[in-house]
């Protein structure tokens, strides 16, 4: 009886011995050996180190892990990604994410992309509701994804933190750029179609933040649509139904960036006589041709309040 208790204790003992733990890198390189051998039971060790429930892992072992899941083709590399890619950790959520994102760039076919994308999006989409913010990794995949629900979700998070505001406005700045390509031709008369993009870049303009910022998204919006650029920003200015004050920041913008062009000037006034009742956005137009002009603001507005058309025309004297 006690040989044999004994030969089970050493059972015991050698299966803890030979059982998997992840703890660093050499213990995950070798569980990494395993499951290209088809053990599965190694996904349970990585997974108890990825919950901190490995006594002993160093620090930094879940990043490496989660870095790495990306290269396999196991649905539980999947599974763990998205279990982390909405953690209550910063870190091992950021890094879930951006492994999803190659996930999906590397997927074989359109209906593996559609299906990562789609829960990715309900992850980032979860996360922005559940923490109030989005992180760098979410904002870069959701300007790839180049579909309406994501360029809103975008657009619900300008304005809480500009350092973040910057990186949105970088992706929607690509999401345009990708709207326009799927266009041929804007055709338009009296009224300017904004596309989603443009529109939640138009937006930011009416949030508090810094004018560096704004003019930050004007510039997305003028690099998307060059070399037609500023005939664009010219609609938006005389047919859009923006409020002024988004009027104004693209006014400051075309006076900023084109200073020594003397034809911004002549095609502001033009813009100046077709507007009606705007009267605070063609005073600043007239302020605006003064500056590029070098002239008097008020030899400006003199001249512009004598519309050519409304002069009266000398009379015909009857030849006697």
């Amino acid at each position: 009886m006690r040989s044999t208790a004994i030969i089970v204790l050493l059972g015991l003992c050698l299966s803890c011995k030979s059982s998997l733990e992840v703890k660093d890198q050499p213990t995950y390189a070798r569980a990494r050996d395993q499951i290209k051998k088809g053990d599965k039971k190694a996904w349970n060790a990585i997974s108890r180190t990825l919950h901190g429930r490995q006594a002993g892992a160093s620090n930094d072992i879940h990043e490496v892990i989660l870095s790495d899941l990306s290269n396999y083709e196991d649905k539980e590399a999947e599974t763990l990604l998205f279990i982390f890619a909405e953690d209550n950790s910063e870190n091992k959520r950021g890094l879930a994410i951006g492994s999803l994102r190659e996930k999906h760039s590397w997927a074989a076919s359109a209906q593996k992309k559609k299906k990562i994308r789609k829960k990715l999006y309900n992850a980032i989409k979860g996360n922005s509701q559940k923490y109030g913010t989005l992180l760098a990794q979410e904002i870069k995949v959701l300007g790839e994804f180049k579909n309406t629900e994501a360029i809103q979700l975008l657009k619900q998070n300008l304005g809480k933190d500009e350092k973040k505001d910057a990186l949105i406005i970088e992706a929607l700045g690509h999401t345009l750029e990708k709207e326009l390509e799927n266009i041929e031709n804007i055709k338009e008369t009296t009224e300017v179609r904004l596309l989603v993009s443009e529109a939640a870049l138009l937006s930011y303009l009416n949030l508090s933040a810094s004018a560096n910022s704004k003019a930050k998204a004007i510039a997305k919006i003028y690099k998307a649509y060059s070399p037609n650029a500023r005939s664009r920003l010219m609609r938006i200015l005389q047919f859009s139904d923006h409020l002024n004050s988004v009027k104004f920041h693209i006014l400051n913008f075309l006076v900023r960036n084109h200073r020594d062009d003397t034809s911004l000037a002549r095609e502001l006034k033009q813009v100046y006589f077709k507007l009606k009742a705007n009267i605070d956005l063609k005073e600043a137009i007239a302020t605006a041709i003064a500056t590029l002009e070098k002239r008097k603001r008020t030899d400006v507005l003199a001249e512009l309040h004598e519309q050519p058309w409304k002069k009266k025309r000398p009379r015909k004297v009857a030849n006697l």
